[in-house]
C-alpha cells in the first residue's frame, strides 16, 4: 500500500458527564503525561476497519466497547457521540482503501481534575494482503490461565479489550523468536484460546469451529461476522473446547482480525496445516465486501 495521507485525530473530553469533541494534530502531544490510559493502561479501546468508507462491525465493535467499560467500571459516552465522532473523523482523512480507527476511552488523569479524555485516531491500515493470500505460520504457548480463570478471577479482566497489551506484545516478540508470525495462546491445560491481536477459527468437515468466549478470551467480531455468514455457505458454526493436540488434525485454520480479515494457517509449531483457499477467499470476500465473490 503506498504511503497514507495524515492521520486524523479527534479528542472528546468530559467533565461531569458532558462531553465534547475537537479535532487535533494527531502528530502533537494531545495528553497529559499522568493520564491514567499512558502511565497504567488503564483504558479500554476498539480498532474498527474501514475499506472504501465503509465500517467493518461498527455497532459490534461499539458493544464490546460498551462491554469492556463495564468490566473496568467505568462512564462512556453515548453511542450516538462515539458514532458521529467516528464517522466524522473518518471523514476528515483523505480517501483511502483500508482505515484503521482506534477508540480509545480512557479515565481521567492522576491530577484529578475531573477531566476524562478520550480519543479517535485515523490513519492508513497497515497492509494485509500478502498474508491473506500466502497465510502465516504459528507459535502455541501458554497464556499461563487455567480455563476457568476467567470465571474464578474477574479481576484479571480476561475477555476485556484494555489497553494493557505489553503481554500481547511479549508472546508476539516470542513467538517470532521461535520463526513462527504470530502467536496462539493456551490454557495451562493446553485448550485453545486466542492470538495476541486476533482471534483463532477452524474448519472441520462442515463445522466451523471457534472456543467459547467463557474460556477467558475477547468475543472476536470477525469471528462473529464470519460465524453469521457460515450457514450461507454451508457451514455449521460451533463454539467448542478444542485442545492443542486437535489443531494439526484440523481441514483448515484462520486468525481473524478486523483489519487483517482472515489469515489462512500453514504452519503450527512447525508442523503443516491443511489449507482451504476457496473458503479463505469466500470469507475474506464477505468480510470485506459483505457478499460472495
Amino acid at each position: 500500500m503506498a504511503t497514507s495521507p495524515d492521520a486524523v485525530l479527534a479528542i472528546l473530553t468530559s467533565i461531569g458527564g458532558d462531553w465534547a469533541v475537537r479535532f487535533a494534530d494527531a502528530r502533537s502531544a494531545a495528553l497529559p503525561v499522568t493520564d491514567l490510559a499512558v502511565t497504567r493502561g488503564d483504558a479500554v479501546f476498539e480498532t474498527i476497519a474501514f475499506f472504501d468508507g465503509r465500517p467493518q462491525a461498527l455497532d459490534q465493535h461499539l458493544d464490546r466497547l460498551a462491554g469492556s467499560a463495564r468490566k473496568l467500571d467505568m462512564a462512556e459516552p453515548g453511542r450516538n457521540l462515539w458514532t458521529a465522532t467516528i464517522l466524522s473523523a473518518v471523514e476528515e482523512h483523505p480517501p483511502w482503501p483500508e482505515l484503521s480507527v482506534k477508540v480509545v476511552l480512557a479515565r481521567h488523569h492522576e491530577g484529578d481534575d475531573g477531566m476524562v479524555r478520550s480519543w479517535v485516531h485515523v490513519e492508513a491500515a497497515a497492509d494485509h494482503s500478502t498474508r491473506r493470500n500466502a497465510g502465516i505460520s504459528l507459535a502455541t504457548m501458554s497464556r499461563g490461565v487455567t480455563r476457568t480463570a476467567a470465571r474464578e478471577a474477574p479481576w484479571l479482566l480476561m475477555g476485556a479489550k484494555t489497553l494493557s497489551y505489553a503481554l500481547n506484545m511479549a508472546a508476539t516478540r516470542e513467538a517470532r523468536r521461535r520463526g513462527a508470525d504470530e502467536a496462539l495462546f493456551l490454557t495451562v491445560e493446553g485448550f485453545v484460546m486466542e492470538g495476541p491481536t486476533s482471534s483463532v477459527m477452524m474448519k472441520r468437515g462442515d463445522k466451523l469451529l471457534t472456543p467459547a468466549p467463557g474460556i477467558g478470551i475477547l468475543e472476536g467480531t470477525t469471528q462473529q461476522n464470519a460465524f453469521a455468514y457460515a450457514p450461507s455457505i454451508g457451514f455449521e458454526p460451533v463454539y467448542a473446547d478444542i485442545h492443542r493436540g486437535e489443531l494439526l488434525t484440523m481441514d483448515a485454520v484462520w486468525m481473524l482480525g478486523s483489519g487483517s480479515l482472515a489469515l489462512p494457517v500453514h504452519h503450527i509449531d512447525g508442523a503443516e496445516v491443511s489449507a482451504d483457499p476457496g473458503l479463505t477467499r469466500l470469507l475474506n470476500d464477505h468480510l470485506r465486501f459483505g457478499h460472495h465473490a
